[in-house]
């Protein structure tokens, strides 16, 4: 208990979600909400908005969502309408009626989103999920926005030279999180450890420093 920080997973078509997280948060230790949308609903679910996310902000926890189009998608439907409800766009209307709400995109979009986002031409490169997610944050509208690399960042020798240039903004520095997507990246022949080892050689001290531990702080709070 004094090394984990645990977030929990709320399906707001489960029922009695709102009853299950207090119980997790106030006496189990809880800090934190998981929400996978590719599940089959929206972050703008009603239960999450009128009564998940008010209580979210009341214990002062973050939110964590799944969003990318990767392979956590409900069977009962299509691949397309999974990764229509985990469309960054979605979280717009949600930290706009709940601007105190924390948030984290996880994955930055995901592997397969830098992939287009980089082979792209710019006429394409306004509809890649990582640059929604650049866009939002450095809008200044959604001071709570956060996202992270977690798996993202795995794919390295592709993804690790465009992630030192997004990192040259101060804006978009401090609201990225470093991450590993421990127990799925278990499957792959690059170890975490060794992983945030090159990671902290390429990106220098300071700036792994402030997306593995300062940004982290205050997006946790």
């Amino acid at each position: 208990r004094d090394i984990l920080i645990p977030f929990a997973h709320i399906d707001p078509r489960r029922p009695g979600a709102l009853g299950r997280l207090k119980n997790l948060v106030e006496n189990d230790g809880f800090k934190g909400v998981k929400i996978y949308p590719t599940l089959g609903y929206g972050p703008d679910n009603p239960i999450l908005m009128d009564q998940i996310y008010p209580y979210m902000i009341e214990k002062n926890i973050p939110l964590m969502a799944h969003c990318s189009p990767g392979s956590v998608n409900s069977h009962d439907i299509t691949r397309k309408e999974a990764h229509a409800f985990a469309d960054p766009d979605n979280y717009q209307g949600v930290m706009d009626v709940h601007p105190e709400l924390k948030v984290c995109l996880g994955h930055f979009g995901g592997i397969g989103e830098w992939r287009r986002h980089l082979n792209s031409s710019n006429n394409t490169d306004n509809q890649t999920w990582l640059s929604k997610i650049r866009k939002m944050i450095l809008s200044g509208n959604y001071p709570n926005l956060y996202t992270d690399i977690s798996y993202t960042i795995f794919n390295f020798q592709e993804n690790v030279s465009f992630l030192k240039v997004l990192l040259e903004d101060d804006r978009l520095r401090s609201r990225v999180l470093f991450g590993s997507d421990f127990y799925m990246v278990e499957s792959e022949k690059y170890p975490e450890r060794r992983l945030s080892i090159d990671l902290r050689s390429d990106l220098g001290g300071p700036w792994f420093w402030e997306i593995a531990n300062t940004n982290p702080k205050r997006y946790i709070g």
